[in-house]
This record gives C-alpha cells, structure tokens and sequence, in this order.
C-alpha cells in the first residue's frame, strides 16, 4: 500500500492509489455516536424531532467533515465514480425532491445531509478497506461494535438511573445501557454478535480469537437483558448463518450444489415435521405468548394501521423525509417510527421511495453473492448481514434511517462490494493486455 513514483518531466510525482489509515475514523465515530446516545430525551421523540438538536448536529456534521477530507486526494475521480452509482444517486435526489412537498423542508435538508454525510464516511472507510487483507475488515467492525456493548453493559451495572428503562405498561426493567431504548441496545448486540462471532470464526490468531470471544459474550448478556427478541433471534440467525454458508462456499462448486440440495431438503422435511406435530401452535395468540409477547406485538400492529392510513393517503410520493413531520400534522398520531422499516419507508416516500430504498439494498445484495466466490471469509459475514437486514425491518426500522447504525453499515458494504468489484475489474484488464506469445515467434525472439 505504499506510494508509488515516477518521473515526468523530470519532476518526481507521487501516485496516489492509496488512502491513510486515518480515513476508517470518521465512520468509527459516527457508528459509536448512533450506539451512545446518553444526552437524548428518552420519552419524548415527538419534540426531539421536532426541534432537533443543534450541538449534536454540528458534532456529527464534524465526522462528514472529516471524512470529506478523503474525497479532496483525487476529487474529481472519486465524484465521477460516486456519479456512476446510479441506485445511489436516485436516492439521494429523492429524499431532496421531497422536500418540494414537506410542510418541514428544513427537517428534509437535516435528513438529507445525514444520508449524504453516512456515504461520505462509508466510502471514505472503505477505500481503506478495499486494499486492506479480509482480516483488517472484520477486526475493524468487531472492536467498534464490540466497545459499545461494553460501555453500556457498564452503563447498566453501575449507572442504573441511565442504564435501565422501566416499561410501565409492562411493569418491568429492560436494559438501554447507554442508547435510547432496550431495542436500540438489542439492534447494538445484534450487530455485536454478528461482527464478533464471524471475525471469531474466520480469525487464524489467538489472541485476537480470545477479544472476539470476550465482545461476543458481553453482547449475548446485553442481549438478554434487552428482551429485544427480534434481535435475540436475529443474533441466533446469524451464529448459525455465518458458518452454514462458509461451510457451503468452501467447497467445489458440485459440492456446494450438493449440500445446497441437502439444505432444501432438510429445511422441508423440519418445516413439516413441525407443523405436523405442533400446528395449534401457529396461532398469533400463541405464538406471541411463546416469547414473552401479546398477539398485537407490543402494540406494533396499532402503529402499523397508523401507517397504513397514512400510505393510503399519500401512496405514491409519501409525506416526505421530514421525520414523519408533515404526517403528525394531519393525523395527529406521534410515535417515533412505525416499527416496520417497508411501511416506515412507504410513509416516508411512498411506493416509489420504497422501490428506490429496496433497489439499492438488492444491489448490495447481488454484489456480496457475487463476490462471494471470490473472496468467501470476507463476505460470507455480509450476505449473512443483508439476510439479517430484511427480516430486522419486519419489526424495526433500519432501512432509510439515515443515522441508524445499521443503516451505515450497510452502505459501508455498499461502497466496499462496489469498490472491490471496480479493483477485481481493473486487475482483469490489465491482465488482458498481456497476451502470450506464440511459440513460433517466441522462439524467433530468442534468436
């Protein structure tokens, strides 16, 4: 990764194929700043939205700032090829447009800025990560996440007053440590878990093995104490998806096949067995009971008709990326979001906005099944993620919120599949411009 010279005119110049090692902190601090959130007004998001912020605002305006610094080293490179991401770019334009019909058209160029400040410090991170071994991308992700679940475990057992959340339709305590909510730090364990067991899995040292292992349990613990079941299951989702498809993807491709097959198979002949044999149990009353919810899940399936009403409204274009503003006015109905990140989006920007969300997400998607034959330790733990991203936003909301965690780690695989993508071609055409020589002239050659 050093930099290379040449002389031109009989100057030295420097090629700049490389970026510092300082471009991965900016995206590191705006994740840590959306996983600690201890100055936020946790019962009333209403007026939180409202009004905002504005020392919050400026401090994660400084993390885009600092990572604009990395656009600067070839800045009309880097804007070309952010031009050409096309899916990138409809989003973008989108989210701004709504502002032409918002009663806050301030609060969408807030919102807006927060989308584009998260690409800036995804993409500045990972034009790091692209040139850096497998090993690098991992550990990075797995130290972050990892020391945010420690700190608010900390927050939990010896700040209570800031640690724990008491529910009282519920008259229990569940953890928040030192985010929002007890389902904010379920979302920060889920993460945790996901980063650390598969840095654990594919990690080839032990020392780092033993930290992996340490972050992994004080997620589980965090976990537990949330009572976040979607991210309970999810993290279960993700210890058992992790290895399956390494284990799949490390194989010849008739033996992937195979065990695809095999798979298939297995999963039909359980899915029966367990109808069979536990049918009554797929009742909604039931089935909620079983983990500790009522057939409405928690009250979701009343917000869910909350926004339905307002879809119907407005099902084309939505009510804009105000933060729901322009909504609240109509109905009169203020939640923070609409636990269902499809119906969230489908408010926000109608079904043309959910088409351009849902767009964006697949081609993440289709890059990582692409580059999993490629490279499957650093991208098996990413087709995992997407999964674990689909099934998150059926109950919770990740997907279009522009200063989520989640929703910044996804870019950050965004930018890093399309960048090794771009560096896997670049390789292919430089190796096309070496032909072989034909015997006949190779000998001639050598005289």
């Amino acid at each position: 990764m050093g930099k290379q010279t040449s002389r031109k005119g009989g100057k030295r110049r420097r090629s700049s194929r490389s970026i510092s090692i300082l471009a991965i902190f900016p995206m590191a601090a705006l994740l840590m700043y959306g996983m600690i959130d201890i100055g936020a007004d946790h019962d009333s998001v209403q007026e939180a939205a409202r009004s905002g912020n504005l020392f919050l605002t400026l401090l994660r305006g400084s993390f885009y700032a600092a990572g604009s610094i990395f656009l600067l080293k070839n800045f009309k490179r880097n804007i070309n090829w952010l031009a050409a991401r096309f899916e990138l770019v409809i989003a973008l334009v989108y989210v701004l447009i709504s502002a032409a019909w918002s009663s806050y058209p301030e609060r969408v160029a807030i919102n807006w800025v927060h989308f584009l400040g998260g690409c800036i410090v995804a993409y500045a991170a990972a034009r790091y990560f692209v040139r850096a071994d497998s090993e690098q991308v991992r550990r990075y992700l797995a130290i972050v996440f990892g020391l945010a679940s420690t700190a608010s475990l900390f927050a939990v057992l010896f700040v209570p007053v800031t640690g724990l959340e008491y529910f009282e339709w519920e008259e229990v305590y569940r953890w928040r440590g030192l985010t929002s909510n007890a389902n904010s730090l379920g979302m920060v364990g889920l993460l945790t878990v996901w980063a650390n067991f598969s840095a654990l899995w594919f990690s080839e040292s032990p020392k780092w093995k033993i930290l992996y292992g340490a972050f992994l349990a004080v997620a589980l613990v965090c976990l537990w104490g949330t009572e976040s079941r979607t991210s309970q299951f999810l993290s279960g989702m993700s210890i058992i998806g992790v290895p399956l498809l390494g284990f799949i993807m490390n194989s010849s491709d008739e033996g992937k096949k195979r065990k695809l097959i095999l798979l298939a198979y297995l999963l039909i002949i359980v899915s029966i067995v367990i109808l069979m044999l536990f049918g009554d149990f797929f009742s909604a009353d039931k089935a909620a009971a079983s983990i500790g919810r009522d057939s409405n899940l928690s009250g979701r399936t009343y917000i869910w008709q909350d926004g339905f009403r307002l879809i119907a409204m407005q099902p084309l274009t939505g009510w804009a990326y105000d933060g729901h503003l322009s909504a609240y006015d109509v109905i009169n109905e203020i939640v923070g979001h609409y636990h269902n990140g499809y119906i969230d989006m489908t408010v926000n920007g109608g079904f043309v906005g959910l088409l351009i969300f849902l767009a964006l997400v697949l081609k993440i998607a289709r890059n990582m099944f692409r580059l999993l034959k490629v490279d499957y330790r650093t991208f098996t733990p990413f087709v995992v993620l997407i999964a674990v991203f689909f099934v998150y936003n059926m109950t919770e909301v990740t997907l279009g919120a522009f200063s989520n965690t989640f929703w910044v780690t996804m870019l950050f695989g965004y930018f890093f599949s399309e960048l090794t993508i771009k560096r896997l071609r670049r390789k292919k055409k430089r190796s096309n411009r070496f032909v072989p020589m034909p015997e006949k002239m190779s000998k001639k050659a050598l005289g």
